[in-house]
């Protein structure tokens, strides 16, 4: 098994043709991934759940409610992300400083301020 983490983006531009709909599923087929993000894809939450057994993929979407916009992402080997991905989060937040000077609290704060806020005020 390699360590390799596929992702694949797609701006689908709606799915409700079927015949657009099946060279998109050839086309992730083909391409492979772990990970792909489907754009614009203008499904319903019922044919989100059909997407979701078709590819045999872990579907996690955010669709509006009158079937247009809409992107999904879809996880595919998730076991593989599982035992790659997270253990090496797992070794950074481990190797985190678990003492620390009140100065640098101080820096992160600052810093995660002016990230948040942009340089605003809050």
């Amino acid at each position: 098994m390699s360590g390799d983490i596929k992702i694949t983006s797609l701006n689908v531009n709606g799915l409700n043709n079927p015949i657009k709909r099946k060279k998109v599923l050839q086309k992730m087929k083909r391409e492979g991934g772990n990970v792909m993000f489907l754009q614009e894809n203008h499904l319903s939450r019922e044919d989100l759940k059909k997407l979701e057994r078709l590819t045999n993929a872990q579907v996690h979407s955010a669709s509006f409610h009158s079937a247009r916009r809409g992107v999904a992402i879809l996880i595919t080997n998730f076991e593989t992300i599982k035992m790659n991905i997270l253990p090496r989060f797992m070794f950074l937040f481990q190797n985190l400083p678990t003492c620390s000077p009140q100065n640098n609290f101080n820096k992160w704060d600052k810093l995660l301020n002016t990230f948040v806020w942009g340089g605003k005020k809050a």
